[in-house]
C-alpha cells in the first residue's frame, strides 16, 4: 500500500504543488498528470469540496495556457460551482477562479465578460487581502488591461494607480518592483 493510498489528501497536495511548480517551469504535460492525479485522489474522498474545486481549477489553468479557452471557462465554471457549494468563493481560491474567467474571457475577445469576471476577483480580494496585497494588485492590473481595450480609459488609470500604490506601500516607493 502506498502513501497516497494512505494519505491521500496530503499526497493529493503534494501532487498540486508539484504540478504548480512543473507548470511554473513550463512542463504542461507533467502537470497535467500530476493535477489529474491530484484530482482523482480527491474526489475518490469526496465527489464536490473546495479540494476538488482546487484541483479543477489548477487543470483549466493550464488548458487556458494551451490556448483551449472554452475548456478553460468550462472548468473553471464547475470549479466555481463546487466551490460555492461548499463554503462559498470569498477566498482566495474563489478570487483565483474569477481572475483565471477572466483572463479566458479576454484571450476570448469577450471583454465584457472578461471585466465582470475581474471585477467579482477584484471584490474578493479587496474584502480577503485589502487594498495593498500582490494578488489584488495583479487584479487591478488585469481589469484595467481589459478597460483599457474596451476604452475606458479614465477607470483603467485609476485602477494602476491604486495597484501601484499597493505596492509602494507593501515594498516602498522606489521599490524594483514599483
Amino acid at each position: 500500500q502506498n502513501a497516497a493510498d494512505t494519505y491521500p489528501l496530503p499526497a493529493a497536495e503534494f501532487l498540486s504543488q508539484l504540478g504548480r511548480c512543473h507548470a511554473a517551469l513550463d512542463g504542461r504535460a507533467v502537470a497535467r498528470d500530476l493535477f489529474g492525479q491530484a484530482l482523482q485522489l480527491r474526489k475518490a474522498r469526496a465527489s464536490a469540496t473546495a479540494l476538488t474545486a482546487e484541483s479543477e481549477s489548477d487543470l483549466a489553468m493550464l488548458q487556458l495556457a494551451d490556448g483551449q479557452t472554452a475548456a478553460a471557462v468550462r472548468g473553471l465554471r464547475e470549479a466555481l460551482g463546487h466551490l460555492r457549494y461548499n463554503g462559498g468563493e470569498q477566498n482566495a481560491l474563489g478570487a483565483e477562479i474569477w481572475s483565471g474567467l477572466g483572463a479566458s474571457f479576454k484571450a476570448q475577445d469577450n471583454l465584457a465578460e472578461a471585466e465582470a469576471a475581474y471585477r467579482q476577483a477584484l471584490d474578493i480580494a479587496l474584502g480577503r487581502f485589502g487594498a495593498s496585497h500582490p494578488r489584488t494588485g495583479a487584479i487591478q492590473s488585469s481589469l484595467a488591461s481589459v478597460l483599457m481595450g474596451s476604452g475606458k480609459l479614465a477607470e483603467a488609470a485609476m485602477l494602476l494607480s491604486q495597484a501601484k500604490d499597493g505596492v509602494a506601500a507593501r515594498w516602498g516607493a522606489n521599490s524594483p518592483q514599483v
